[in-house]
């Protein structure tokens, strides 16, 4: 991970000299290697990132149901009863939504996108 930081921090402030491209089946085995080498090094991080990410909509959904179930009792003791209805039919609607969208949320679609692979040579420094 340091020389990977240096890497990159060097490319960013000096210009690489480029010496070669590789052919379309060399990048293209290289690419694959690099995939599984960062997915086995990411997955760590990956693993906490996701269970953060369900934690927080544990909480979420947690305090959406909260929130509804005092909204319900408020509403079932107020009003004429078919007002009532009507208000209970809306946040029945919305309670719905809020499910729907607290499971498109819990929805997880990894991507990784590599922005450059570079193979540093060592060579003479001067």
């Amino acid at each position: 991970m340091p020389t990977a930081r240096h890497i990159w921090d060097q490319l960013l402030v000096t210009k690489p000299t480029i010496l070669r491209h590789l052919d379309v089946e060399t990048s293209h085995q290289a690419f694959e290697r690099l995939q599984e080498a960062a997915e086995q090094q990411g997955k760590t991080i990956y693993d906490e990132l996701v269970a953060a990410h369900r934690e927080r909509l544990a909480r979420e959904r947690e305090k959406g149901e909260y929130a509804f179930a005092a909204r319900r009792r408020a509403t079932l003791r107020i009003g004429l009863p078919q007002v009532r209805n009507h208000r209970l039919s809306l946040l029945e609607q919305e309670e719905e939504r809020f499910r729907v969208e607290l499971e498109r949320r819990a929805q997880i679609l990894p991507e990784m996108a590599p922005l450059l692979l570079v193979r540093v040579e060592g060579g003479a420094h001067g």
